[in-house]
């Protein structure tokens, strides 16, 4: 869905690699995410200069999901949370599916069980998973393996390390509104 259309102008400084731009998006216009409505937006950003051209695109979705004294909440109403503690046992691959119609077959079998929440019980899932999550309605809470918890607390860079690992998750599937729980593993 388009809910803005902006172009800039911009010179980086030689060397600089990084550029932070902000885009105001009329709130009215802002439909929320949840297990009952899944609006998904995108953006595109399109770099032109000397080099060529480089474009990257995203989809991304808006909540606000938080706990609330007692209980979570998403867009300000209660949920429940209701799902399982996957602990990525596939055994017939020894790994995740990497595609995203294998997820939305295993998402659609929790949902007709009712379930709404997919824990990855010390693993992250692949982003096909998180894209499945997005368009289906299920909350995924995310963990890092128990192996790093351990590795944080031997020297100052394990938590580095781990923390590195944090920054690289929440920056990689940051922007999927499925993904609203996140914890340090289970160690």
């Amino acid at each position: 869905e388009m809910l803005a259309e902006e172009t800039r102008s911009v010179t980086l400084p030689p060397g600089e690699t990084k550029l932070s731009v902000s885009v105001k998006v009329p709130l009215a216009a802002v439909k929320q995410w949840s297990e009952f409505e899944r609006p998904l937006y995108r953006a595109e950003v399109r770099l032109e200069g000397a080099a060529g051209v480089a474009v990257r695109e995203d989809r991304f979705g808006f909540r606000v999901f938080k706990g609330e004294e007692t209980r979570f909440t998403i867009n300000g109403r209660p949920v429940l949370l209701r799902g399982e503690a996957n602990v990525a046992q596939f055994p017939l691959t020894g790994h995740p599916p990497m595609d995203k119609a294998a997820w939305l077959k295993i998402f659609w079998l929790m949902k007709g069980f009712g379930l709404n929440h997919f824990r990855c019980h010390s693993w992250v899932p692949p982003e096909a998973a998180f894209e499945a999550a997005d368009e289906l309605g299920i909350y995924v809470q995310a963990e890092l393996p128990n192996g790093e918890a351990s590795i944080a607390t031997d020297s100052e860079a394990g938590l580095r390390w781990r923390l590195a690992g944090v920054d690289r998750i929440l920056e990689t599937y940051g922007n999927h509104p499925s993904f609203v729980l996140f914890c340090g593993g289970n160690a």
